[in-house]
């Protein structure tokens, strides 16, 4: 959708919240077309309005941890995605992207559980099978090639 677009449709939607501002969806649609025009603060705002009407809109908290990463707060992104699956267990999404910002953050065995929850919910997921299948090679890696230990194993002296 180009940008013209989703500005009327903006437009629609501030009318909208103009007559039911207590709406926490049309807050939650908001900061979604906020983010698509690279309005983060904007839409960071907006996603904050909606979680404080109704805290338990899982999708705004996710759509909430997309936009921290379009800002570079990974840190508020895993906070946000670690919410939304909190929220609702069976969301692929969320804990695919919880896994990921697990996985930045050096938290590998969160990750891991993290990708295995989606991957339980989503057997088809291929980027979820990968980001195990490297966590766990860089696992047998660092476990099986690191030289400090090897010369403490070996040590004869």
């Amino acid at each position: 959708m180009d940008e013209d677009k989703y500005e009327i449709i903006l437009k629609q939607v501030e009318s909208q919240l103009l007559i039911d501002p207590n709406n926490a969806r049309l807050w939650g649609t908001k900061g979604f077309i906020l983010d698509e025009l690279k309005r983060y603060d904007e839409a960071i705002s907006a996603y904050q309005e909606a979680l404080k009407l109704d805290p338990k809109l899982f999708r705004a908290w996710y759509n909430l941890g997309i936009t921290f990463l379009n800002v570079g707060d990974r840190q508020n992104a895993a906070h946000a995605f670690k919410r939304s699956v909190e929220i609702n267990e069976n969301y692929s999404n969320g804990w695919y992207n919880l896994g990921v910002e697990l996985e930045y953050q050096g938290d590998n065995n969160g990750a891991l559980n993290a990708y295995n929850r989606a991957l339980q919910l989503d057997p088809s997921a291929q980027d979820v099978r990968n980001r195990i299948d490297n966590l766990e090679i860089h696992q047998y890696l660092k476990e099986n090639l690191d030289l400090t230990k090897k010369k403490k194993r070996f040590r004869f002296f």
